[in-house]
């Protein structure tokens, strides 16, 4: 559910920065923003409950929030505006998301 494009020029697109997933502390309030089942841009507090690996031994953030199924792909951000995780799966209560420090060595080879 996600596209990464590289550019051969700068088009002064806005972008985000990224934040830092390793600070995230347990209670700490976020923000998700995804388009679920179509719709556009929800906003939605969420909160990061921890950290767990998975059997393949990928490292997930886990939040407790509203968003619905379809919300993949959607960012997460830290209340400084922060990129912090990228949401990928859930279910009603709690989704799981890709911490932002886990994707940043592959945005670094893509350079």
């Amino acid at each position: 559910d996600v596209a990464v494009l590289k550019l051969d020029r700068d088009l002064g697109l806005p972008s985000v920065t990224l934040g830092d997933s390793d600070k995230l502390v347990e209670g700490q309030k976020l923000v998700a923003i995804a388009s679920p089942a179509g719709v556009q841009n929800t906003i939605d507090e969420c909160i990061y409950s921890g950290s767990a690996y998975t059997s393949s031994g990928m490292l997930m953030a886990v939040t407790e929030n509203n968003l619905i199924g379809g919300s993949s792909g959607g960012a997460i951000f830290n209340l400084n505006g922060e990129l912090a995780a990228m949401n990928i799966r859930g279910n009603d209560g709690g989704n799981f998301a890709i911490p932002i420090n886990q994707i940043k060595p592959i945005l670094e080879k893509l350079k």
